[in-house]
């Protein structure tokens, strides 16, 4: 799947809030959930995403980037859920 965003200069961006993640995949986040990202389109923005965050308060999940930037950049992203 891919989604828009937009960096902070501070070398990441907001992916999902919680309610965003829960609305999306129908469980809340918890330990074990994984997401992995990769830039969907390097001819728009050359960053290169390192990984995932989770932001307890206030409550979001993040790409975080190699460096910092404030240009739009597409996200492909797959979400791995554990079994419960």
């Amino acid at each position: 799947m891919t989604v828009v965003t937009q960096p902070t200069a501070k070398g990441y961006a907001p992916l999902w809030t919680l309610a965003q993640f829960r609305a999306k995949f129908g469980v809340d986040w918890q330990d074990g959930c994984t997401v992995v990202v990769t830039n969907g389109h390097w001819e728009a923005n050359t960053i290169i995403p390192i990984g995932t965050r989770f932001v307890k308060d206030p409550g979001r999940i993040d790409v975080m980037f190699s460096a910092n930037s404030t240009a739009p950049i597409r996200i492909n992203w797959t979400v791995l859920l554990p079994n419960t």
